[in-house]
């Protein structure tokens, strides 16, 4: 990726689409053949595969008394493949605060987020078992960009994430991870070890989960 358009070393049509309907907000599939130099057909060929993975979405749109014609235009998802500046935001928040008020602070704000997560994801994983709760969790992760997937390993429930949402702010709050592997604990009410983490150089993060004697818990 640039700076400003999803790109890739070879043409990509479905690539252009999504550039196009950046650059201009959206457009009709007349639009799109006329600037990419293609046929209606395959325009809508190539689209009808971006809305099927959620990259684009349609509605009706009339022009003038002619017959109403389809409009596309990126869904949320589809934003998304574009760079964003979020980590930048975070940091510098998180440098400010650090410097304003010390290392504690940080940390202290790292802590509320993940009790704030917990209770958020509690309601999903409620009455569950504890492969149920750690599939849930899974999903949850997922939904969240996380890329992640379990399955039983040496006794144990794996939890794998292929994705680190926070790799760049973890990378300098190192922290960060800690309070991550609270939240888990906590969500899924079970004994959690990281056994490998994009921060310390590993290829995913890896959970393994074990049911535990209590169901006291720990602030983070």
């Amino acid at each position: 990726m640039n700076n400003s358009l999803v790109t890739n070393s070879r043409r990509s049509t479905p690539l252009e689409i999504l550039n196009i309907l950046k650059l201009r907000g959206g457009a009709t599939v007349e639009e799109m053949g006329t600037a990419l130099g293609v046929t209606t057909t395959a325009v809508r060929q190539h689209l009808t595969l971006l809305e099927k993975d959620g990259l684009v979405s349609s509605r009706l749109l009339r022009k003038g008394m002619g017959r109403p014609c389809r409009f596309y235009s990126l869904t949320e998802r589809g934003d998304e493949l574009f760079p964003k500046g979020y980590h930048s935001l975070a940091l510098d928040l998180l440098d400010e605060i650090r410097l304003l008020d010390g290392e504690a602070k940080v940390d202290l704000i790292l802590r509320h987020r993940a009790q704030r997560l917990a209770m958020a994801y509690a309601h999903r994983v409620a009455g569950k078992d504890l492969r149920g709760r750690v599939e849930e969790m899974a999903r949850i992760l997922s939904e969240n960009g996380a890329l992640a997937e379990f399955e039983e390993c040496n006794g144990a429930l794996c939890l794998r994430e292929h994705n680190c949402l926070l790799y760049k702010v973890a990378i300098r709050y190192p922290q960060i991870c800690a309070s991550e592997l609270w939240m888990l604990s906590t969500v899924l009410n079970a004994e959690v070890k990281a056994r490998q983490c994009f921060v310390k150089g590993d290829p995913l993060c890896l959970y393994e989960i074990r049911e535990r004697a209590s169901t006291a818990t720990e602030n983070p």
